[in-house]
């Protein structure tokens, strides 16, 4: 009897041996693989059972949508066909009232009034906004599916673009896949990205530019202009979409000096006269960022910045107020609540979440 226990114990520890080594080769694939399964899954759950124009301000975004590639007569059809006669406007800030179900299946198959053509398209420089969900929803409209259809394709889009950032960003993080892959697959992480809304293209993009300029200051050793090209395209796509995430440039600060191997021409360093004339350098930093501010001067955001700087005093108190007062709520909204639903997860996932976190970490 003792031999037969001694056997299986030796099987067991021999079986768990095998796991542990297994695991250890294939960890990253693994984290791959479950990252792109649990993301593609959640995203695509988020993009159906979310009833139309239950994401904040996501009738908003397709007017920008049709602002941004220069189109006409979309979005006001859209407001009207799928917003009013479908009955999606009487479920928003009402968790507790359900989607009209014959009034969506009256206007289910209803389409577009006309059919669209690539010279109704005068993009602007903005287009970067909302790119992936604007080409699914115009897919849909030259492919002649139903409106709501459309908008289907348009997270579809937003999805995939999330997913396929996503997977990049752990790529190329040189350190900490499995915190990326974690914050990556936070519940309302997911849901923005699984929506038509400008942050389904500003979160991923920002997860990539951290992890990318991590990986210069980890392996690179010597960063060249093709490296800083690509934060510059990063930082480029930020700033036309949300310019505060653009600040997480300056973790390039982090990388030595000695790494940086910016030479133009043959023999000159970029890095050596950016040393010697930092004053003409700071000098137009301060010009680009002027004209950055009078350029963007009539956007929300802008505004904002600008009555916040302006009233520094003010708003650090009303930053302490906020905080005192929903902190932990922002918090919670961050892990489990969902849209203008109000749907919010069991104070255990909460729990749960922060632990994992700690563990990762």
């Amino acid at each position: 009897m003792s031999m037969k226990i001694c056997g299986v114990k030796t099987s067991i520890s021999e079986f768990a041996s095998g796991l542990t080594v297994f695991f250890g080769r294939h960890r990253k694939s693994l984290l791959y693989g479950l990252f792109v399964i649990v993301s593609l899954i959640c995203g695509l759950t988020y993009a159906y059972l979310l009833p139309f124009g239950q994401v904040p301000d996501e009738l908003a975004h397709y007017e920008m949508i049709e602002e941004e590639f220069g189109t006409e007569g979309y979005y006001n059809q859209l407001q009207d066909v799928l917003w009013i006669q479908g009955g999606y406007e009487d479920v928003k800030w009402h968790p507790d009232v359900k989607v009209n179900a014959e009034a969506v299946a009256s206007i289910k198959n209803t389409r577009f009034s006309h059919r669209l053509a690539l010279s109704d398209f005068h993009p602007s420089i903005r287009i970067f906004r909302h790119l992936p969900a604007g080409i699914g929803f115009y897919l849909g409209i030259a492919l002649d599916l139903p409106i709501l259809s459309c908008t289907y394709l348009a997270e579809l889009f937003s999805v995939l673009f999330f997913v396929g950032m996503g997977l990049l960003t752990i790529k190329t993080a040189p350190v900490k896949k499995e915190i990326f892959a974690f914050c990556l697959l936070i519940p309302e992480t997911l849901q923005q990205c699984a929506s038509v809304s400008y942050d389904s293209v500003t979160i991923p993009i920002t997860f990539l530019l951290f992890a990318y300029i991590l990986h210069l200051y980890e392996r690179d050793k010597s960063v060249q202009w093709k490296q800083i090209s690509v934060v510059i395209f990063m930082v480029f796509v930020l700033l036309v979409t949300k310019p505060p995430y653009a600040l997480v440039m300056l973790t390039l600060f982090m990388i030595p000096s000695a790494h940086y191997d910016l030479r133009i021409g043959k023999k000159t360093e970029a890095v050596h006269l950016i040393k010697k004339y930092w004053y003409i350098v700071l000098t137009l930093i301060i010009l680009i960022g002027g004209l950055g501010v009078y350029h963007f001067r009539d956007t929300s955001i802008m505004k904002t910045i600008i009555a916040d700087i302006l009233s520094i005093g003010d708003f650090a108190r009303m930053l302490v107020r906020t905080f005192n007062k929903t902190g932990y709520e922002t918090f919670y909204m961050m892990v489990g609540e969902f849209g203008w639903l109000d749907s919010r997860g069991p104070e255990s996932f909460l729990l749960l979440f922060t632990g994992m976190l700690v563990c990762f970490w």
